[in-house]
């Protein structure tokens, strides 16, 4: 499995939370019909967050962020983005 984890930081809590739904009813939704496994938003502050993509490989990583650039340059007006991403090494569930 590959993944991929962009954090975020938005300029305001209101802000966050547009971008936050933004991802709920419309990109993670269309990720998962482009081969995506899986798809959640953690908060971790009042204005921050990640976006955590599960694909399958990396060339779905990768085809799936050649699509929609122009709805990245968007976000990116009024939001901080940073990517990181790698194969998982492992995982463990309990």
């Amino acid at each position: 499995m590959y993944l991929r984890v962009i954090q975020t930081t938005s300029p305001s809590k209101m802000m966050r939370e547009m971008l936050v739904a933004y991802y709920q009813t419309n990109y993670i939704p269309w990720v998962l019909s482009q081969g995506c496994l899986s798809g959640r938003f953690v908060n971790v502050d009042e204005n921050k967050g990640m976006l955590i993509l599960t694909f399958p490989d990396k060339e779905t990583a990768l085809k799936v962020m050649e699509l929609r650039k122009e709805d990245r340059a968007e976000i990116k007006k009024s939001h901080k983005l940073s990517r990181m991403e790698g194969k998982t090494a492992f995982f463990m569930e309990g």
